[in-house]
């Protein structure tokens, strides 16, 4: 064999090669795929994370305005009917059906006393509508930073932080603190670093993780809607297109409950100084 022949890479070698060539061609290939499938889906989570954080906001805004009008007089009607268990206890000591009511009642006045102490403040805060800008702000902010467009772990739990904070701002309205997030982001990419094969991992790692997002945020809307607040705020509002105040005949109702009880508590304080 000549010394030429001998430099020669045999036929196996050569055909490993272009195997190698090839499979490399179309791991490329795939990568361009892919890489377009999750620029799609990161703009449709973008979407679909804008659509919860609204939705939250508008529920957050109807238990502000629901407390601040009836909220307050349930409060009221709870104390009164803890406070008529209370004297009919004084009346008939003996009678345990009494002291267990009176128990409960007392429990359910604490309990609503407490959410609207809760909700006071809240309350007397006015939100404002979020604009188009801060939309579009929020979408942008959502699609560099959300943790299931990361497979590092540690990377994921700093990203849960900043779309916590990101929500919160939005909520609020608050357009500088967005651009604040934003501004403050910084995006370690080591991709170039990465094999092609490694790359392909990586990239259908993070469309299984959005995927399996888009379905989180389906279920977390769905709760949201079957709430006892979110079908009521559905049906005032149904209601006050047809020109209905349903909160208004709410506090009519719980006003005249509520007088009807102050009578009644009248009465047994009379019954007790008699004891």
């Amino acid at each position: 064999m000549s010394g030429m022949d001998s430099c020669r890479p045999s036929h196996e070698v050569y055909c490993f090669m272009k195997s190698i060539t090839l499979s490399q061609g179309l791991n490329q290939e795939e990568i361009v795929r892919k890489k377009l499938e999750l620029e799609e889906l990161e703009q449709q989570l973008a979407e679909n994370e804008l659509d919860l954080s609204t939705a939250r906001r508008d529920l957050h805004l109807f238990e502000n305005r629901y407390q601040r009008t009836v909220g307050c007089k349930y409060a009221e009607l709870d104390r009164l009917k803890a406070s008529v268990f209370e004297m009919a206890t004084r009346i008939y000591p003996d009678s345990k059906d009494f002291r267990s009511q009176a128990e409960a009642a007392r429990e359910q006045a604490e309990q609503s006393a407490h959410n609207w102490e809760v909700y006071q403040e809240a309350a007397d805060v006015e939100l404002p509508e979020p604009s188009e800008e801060l939309k579009k702000l929020f979408r942008d902010a959502a699609k560099r930073i959300h943790p299931d467009l990361t497979t590092d772990p540690e990377e994921r739990e700093r990203r849960h932080a900043l779309m916590a904070r990101l929500n919160q701002a939005y909520e609020l309205g608050d357009l500088e603190q967005v651009q604040a997030i934003l501004n403050d982001w910084e995006v370690i990419n080591d991709w170039d670093q990465l094999t092609p094969g490694k790359q392909l991992s990586r990239l259908l790692k993070q469309i299984g993780q959005v995927r399996h997002r888009f379905n989180q945020i389906q279920t977390e809307l769905e709760q949201l809607k079957l709430s006892e607040m979110f079908r009521l705020k559905d049906f005032v509002q149904t209601s006050e297109k047809q020109g209905e105040d349903v909160l208004a005949a709410m506090v009519v109702e719980v006003d005249e409950k509520i007088q009807n009880l102050r009578i009644r508590v009248k009465n047994l304080a009379i019954d007790c100084s008699q004891l």
